[in-house]
């Protein structure tokens, strides 16, 4: 475009149309490798399952951190999702390789066979991945976002209606598909149908990069330049020493630890030898649902109420969970088998919704790329080592601690917070500052009430400098 020419009129609806389609896609290819994680343990040893996981959650951190910048300022962002797409698609191929070179008895299987060696070399692919995918995935919403919000009169509320709605799109489809596929799977292996059910994941991870290969990319798409992979790194260290970015951790770990409990040992050996393999896709799925209801419900109320109960709640499911997990469900039917993975589920919701809030809400401007970054390494480290260890009395234990620090120590931040000089929040014509329970209103007449603990972003209140 040469200097001084006006850029061409942005066709909304057909952006609109691009981030369902995306978002579609992304659910497709995601949900199928989600399910292969889950099925791991139960198709291989469950040794070798969560030695393959470790690997994929090890190799998160580093695809995210120093591989997905230097990628989306050479592919852009359409290009990375179709890089970390098509990896997935190769995961599953794989995975699908590694089951025909099993031998003999499963459970007697070594690590150093063929088949595990396979799949871990698998999964640190799927890995490298998935941290591509992610921050590209962030980077396209943002993108889609100022699209939408530009040319209009005031951009900044609207890219942060268009960043919540988005989010709504992408959630209620990425859920979906998870949710859809983990039943699918468990129907075909309710029938003996192990492979078929790792094909047809194979066959609509493939469509679906085919589909979004053939698909348009967002308007004005470009290779992003976003600095060197080292800076990304070295502001992620430089939180470490902040003692706020470790007092939010317990959840992340409590997610971690619990979540390899739940995918490991407690599928492989409670859940499959009570109901069956076929039922862990179907149970899996259970999750899902409740985590999708979950994050809604923690979310709407955090936003008018505060982020307290909901936290609270989180913790309680991961708890009551870890004693389902703990009494190995001995003396009930398989019909309770629902019931810890309905818990789970919201507390993977809590982890989804409100605990993000609240990293928002004491993080904001340059450090808020790099305090998710440690959320991220946080998680994936937890789950890493959880599944290389693979004791299942060490992941209860430490999800149990954890999940009862997680109201202390949020109560410890929000001290914290209260302590320290915040800047003002700015309403209309009148200034208070941010750590005091006070109602606001709004421009246009609304009342929002907030806090320092319940605050997050408020899209009719303006915040001078970074809250």
């Amino acid at each position: 475009m040469e200097t001084g020419e006006r850029p061409e009129p942005l066709d909304k609806e057909a952006i609109e149309g691009q981030l369902r389609l995306m978002a579609n896609c992304f659910g497709a290819v995601h949900g199928g490798l989600g399910t292969l994680l889950v099925y791991s343990t139960t198709l291989f040893s469950e040794q070798c399952g969560s030695t393959a996981n470790g690997f994929f959650y090890v190799s998160t951190w580093p695809g995210s951190m120093f591989l997905a910048v230097p990628l989306l300022s050479v592919l852009g962002r359409q290009g990375c999702l179709l890089y970390s797409f098509s990896s997935y698609v190769l995961y599953a191929i794989l995975f699908c390789t590694a089951r025909a070179l099993q031998t003999g008895d499963v459970e007697k299987e070594s690590c150093l066979s063929a088949g595990p060696v396979l799949l871990c070399s698998a999964s640190v692919v799927a890995g490298l991945a998935a941290g591509v995918m992610w921050t590209s995935q962030g980077s396209y919403f943002a993108h889609a976002s100022a699209l939408l919000a530009s040319g209009t009169e005031d951009p900044e509320a609207k890219t942060r209606e268009a960043n919540a709605w988005l989010s709504g799109v992408f959630a209620l489809r990425y859920l979906g598909w998870e949710f859809a596929l983990k039943l699918l799977t468990s129907l075909i292996q309710y029938f003996k149908q192990d492979d078929a059910s790792i094909l047809v994941l194979i066959v609509i991870a493939a469509l679906a990069t085919v589909v979004f290969a053939r698909s348009d990319p967002l308007p004005r798409e470009e290779p992003t330049s976003q600095g060197p992979a080292l800076d990304k790194f070295r502001a992620a260290i430089s939180l470490w020493s902040d003692v706020v970015i470790w007092l939010l951790s317990p959840t992340n770990l409590a997610f971690g630890f619990g979540a390899a409990f739940m995918n490991g040992y407690f599928n492989a050996e409670v859940s499959a030898g009570i109901a069956g393999t076929a039922s862990i896709g179907a149970l899996a799925a259970v999750t899902v649902a409740s985590a999708a209801l979950g994050s809604w419900c923690f979310g709407s109320y955090g936003q008018k109420h505060g982020l307290i109960l909901p936290m609270a709640l989180g913790s309680l499911a991961m708890l009551a969970t870890m004693y389902f997990g703990l009494s190995e469900m001995k003396g009930l039917s398989a019909a309770w088998l629902f019931l810890p993975y309905l818990l789970w589920g919201f507390g993977r919701g809590s982890y989804e919704s409100v605990n993000r809030a609240a990293l928002a809400d004491f993080y904001r401007g340059k450090k808020i790329d790099a305090a998710f970054a440690n959320f991220t390494f946080q998680q994936c480290m937890a789950s890493a080592i959880a599944f290389f260890v693979n004791r299942a009395k060490v992941s209860v234990t430490v999800t149990t601690i954890m999940a009862l620090l997680i109201m202390p120590c949020y109560v410890l931040v929000m001290q914290r917070c209260s302590g320290e000089q915040r800047p003002v929040l700015q309403v209309g014509a009148h200034c208070v500052t941010s750590v005091e329970r006070t109602t606001y209103q709004s421009k246009h007449g609304r009342v929002v009430r907030a806090s320092c603990a319940s605050f997050n972003d408020f899209s009719r209140c303006k915040c001078v400098g970074a809250f």
